[in-house]
């Protein structure tokens, strides 16, 4: 699943905390008391002086990030972008609701990135308080490009319908489906279901949008696609600290599947249900709540315990910044961060955690009711009484769900005659093209999503479709 390193309420290298920023259009002189809060803590972030960075946090934002993740992040983002030279004369101030925000922009070697620090004052002890904390990619307006869909994709076969999930209706979707359906006819349909972080509908990643390109790829083959935001993305009322996997994906994958068979039966036949790595994993679980569902596709789905695929993503991860540092004091910050974040692991091995444990003590800093919830879930156990068709698709230059993974999936259910295994050499977690190893800095260069894998897919479900027809 898509927990690696960075795993938070966003993705990838992206530091983020939930912030609505309501914008003035324009700047503002910024009251110097609030103007000195913000520079501090970037004069502290690029110095390396990582206590000072959360020292003026307020509550809300100090539960959700520490010290050692503000210095972990600064670690990987040198790692990719090459060494911080300097905070650009470039700045902006902005008024909103509870405060002002403020925009700068670090240089790097390789990129630039932006800053937005949201300062307030706390009403109870009128403390200038930090409440929103970002580090960005710099848009660059002018070079912006629409998305390049794939050769594959073909618009004029289908049409795209905005749509609201029920039951609250607040995660808002789209569900492409075939245009010029003869009288009576239907398709099948497949509902995308995330990875874990904080996702959109299309699943972006940087510029990457695999859930589009397989909605698309698969709506040009005659099948309806539904793909929704996950809820941590858009649920300001999410208690986070409560959050186990049904709260984050199976619930919801569960309503997609019957907001489907109750608003468009007229259209859709037989629905099935597509997991992206965490939403692989909780395919079981949606297949145990969801009598709706006609049958399953792991998409790089980990079988494997959470704590088993943690240690092999941190020996990856840590293996390639080793490789990538310039100095031996930065090899050995990356060990000594190494064997603390692989202790957290260990206690996970170990169960000594309860629902009183302190995140912090905790891999990446999850609630410990989120691990307590699938201590003694096991998938491909979980699967060995599904009878309805499942259909598993790996790459094996996958370093997040590896080939251990799918060999596990085979094992537990490879003699079972509903299941189908079919393995991509060249694919990585994106279900991208590519050669050698396959590293983070992969993922922020635009590609679609390979063929191979939409063929896949629409010869499995033609299958399965003749097979449900005889």
């Amino acid at each position: 699943m898509n927990r690696s390193l960075t795993f938070m309420r966003k993705s990838n290298i992206i530091l983020s905390f939930i912030f609505l920023l309501m914008w003035m259009p324009n700047s503002i002189k910024a009251n110097p008391e609030y103007q000195k809060v913000a520079r501090d803590l970037i004069e502290s972030l690029t110095s390396g002086d990582f206590n000072k960075v959360t020292e003026n946090f307020n509550d809300k934002l100090s539960a959700g990030v520490n010290q050692q993740q503000v210095q972990i992040l600064w670690v990987q983002l040198q790692m990719q972008l090459g060494k911080f030279i300097a905070i650009s004369d470039y700045s902006e101030s902005h008024k909103v609701d509870i405060g002002i925000v403020f925009i700068n922009h670090l240089i790097f070697e390789k990129d630039s990135l932006r800053t937005v620090i949201t300062v307030e004052k706390n009403s109870e002890n009128n403390k200038i308080e930090v409440s929103g904390f970002f580090i960005q990619p710099i848009e660059k307006q002018p070079d912006k490009k629409e998305y390049i869909d794939a050769d594959y994709v073909n618009k004029t076969k289908f049409e795209e319908i905005e749509i609201k999930l029920p039951p609250d209706s607040i995660l808002d979707g789209r569900l492409t489906i075939p245009k010029n359906l003869s009288k009576n006819q239907k398709v099948s349909a497949v509902v995308l279901v995330h990875g874990s972080g904080a996702h959109d509908f299309d699943e972006t990643i940087v510029d990457n949008k695999p859930f589009r390109d397989i909605a698309y790829g698969l709506s040009s083959n005659g099948i309806a696609v539904l793909r929704y935001n996950k809820r941590t993305l858009i649920d300001n009322n999410l208690d986070v600290s409560n959050l186990t996997m049904n709260e984050e994906s199976v619930f919801d994958a569960v309503e997609a599947v019957n907001f489907l068979k109750n608003n468009y039966s007229d259209r859709i036949e037989n629905v099935y249900v597509l997991g992206h790595s965490l939403g692989g994993y909780t395919l079981p679980r949606i297949a145990n709540l969801s009598k709706n569902a006609s049958g399953f596709i792991s998409l790089a789905g980990n079988s494997r315990s959470f704590s088993e695929l943690l240690i092999d993503q941190y020996e990856y991860l840590w293996g390639l910044n080793k490789q990538e540092a310039e100095t031996q004091e930065t090899k050995n910050y990356i060990d000594s961060m190494k064997i603390v974040e692989l202790e957290k692991v260990k206690r996970l091995q170990r169960k000594d955690f309860d629902e009183n444990t302190p995140k912090d003590l905790l891999p990446l800093g999850v609630h410990p009711k989120y691990y307590l919830d699938i201590a003694n879930y096991f998938p491909s156990k979980e699967f060995v009484n599904e009878n309805r068709p499942i259909l598993f698709l790996q790459g094996v230059r996958d370093y997040q769900v590896t080939v251990a993974d799918f060999d596990l999936w085979k094992k537990d259910l490879g003699k079972k005659p509903n299941t189908t295994f079919v393995l991509f050499d060249n694919l990585n977690h994106l279900l991208q093209t590519g050669v050698g190893k396959s590293t983070p800095s992969e993922y922020s260069v635009k590609q679609n999503v390979d063929k191979q894998i939409i063929e896949a897919i629409v010869n499995w479900l033609n299958e399965v479709q003749h097979l449900n027809l005889e």
